[in-house]
């Protein structure tokens, strides 16, 4: 049966709706600024925080955002933002050290950054980024966003390739500007590939994301390439990290937020 996106992303927001009416207790509903209306699934204002899962971790990692001065999206308040899902789920894994439970390789984690940015002039934005005593790990996570980006292909898109990009696709296989552009989200990302390896995170029952990431790197990714990439799902992470006693509690809330429906 093919992956129907509309019933996807409609359940997900139910079941956040729900959610927040049920464990955070929260009535009221929010505002989505695109649209100027309110929905039951989008968090009133002044409770952004409420997006981050109450537990130590989550007081811990409201204040360290608060500290860096992390820049929240816009639509942060949002029950199903990606950005709070990406923070909720990773800031216990790097606290603990528990690299592990990612990629099950014992390596330390010896750096982190949320939103990271590894060249401010070209602006690829990465959801995580952890540095072990082995590699860099560049990490890219979806939730309910349609698909990943594409770029409309003009000739400041095209003048961006050739000046930017045109180069660094020369490690794939038969990259022109025009798919490059169509898979442009993909591509920015997978152009760090030789500064450490390139992690897609996705939710298993994405089998839309699934399988546009393996056709991209099946057609265009040679062996030595496919070996610096990988496809991660959530529930698999959670799956661990709750088989782990001193994380076990908060990952069962996690799960009741993102992943039992």
């Amino acid at each position: 049966m093919d992956f129907n996106y509309r019933e996807y992303r409609l359940g997900i927001l139910s079941h956040l709706s729900e959610y927040k009416n049920n464990v955070l207790k929260i009535k009221k509903n929010g505002m989505d600024t695109r649209y100027k209306k309110e929905y039951s699934h989008i968090l009133p204002k002044g409770n952004e925080y409420r997006n981050i899962i109450h537990s130590e971790y989550g007081m811990e990692l409201w204040d360290l955002i608060k500290k860096f001065k992390i820049k929240l999206h816009k639509e942060f308040h949002h029950l199903n933002s990606s950005q709070a899902l990406c923070f909720n789920l990773f800031y216990p894994i790097i606290k603990e050290n528990r690299f592990d439970l990612l990629l099950e390789k014992n390596e330390n984690i010896i750096g982190w950054e949320f939103e990271f940015v590894p060249d401010k002039k070209e602006k690829t934005n990465f959801d995580v980024f952890i540095q072990t005593n082995e590699n860099n790990y560049f990490f890219e996570l979806k939730y309910t966003e349609d698909k990943f980006g594409s770029k409309e292909i003009t000739e400041t898109s095209l003048e961006k390739y050739k000046n930017i990009y045109e180069n660094k696709m020369g490690k794939f296989n038969n990259v022109t500007s025009e798919i490059f552009l169509k898979n442009y989200q993909v591509f920015r990302n997978l152009s760090y590939i030789d500064n450490g390896i390139i992690n897609f995170v996705i939710p298993k029952t994405r089998s839309d994301l699934n399988i546009e990431l393996n056709e991209i790197i099946k057609k265009y990714c040679n062996n030595v390439l496919k070996q610096r990439i990988n496809i991660i799902y959530i529930e698999d992470i959670v799956n661990k990290a709750i088989s782990q006693k001193k994380l076990e509690e908060y990952y069962k809330l996690f799960s009741e937020k993102y992943v039992n429906k």
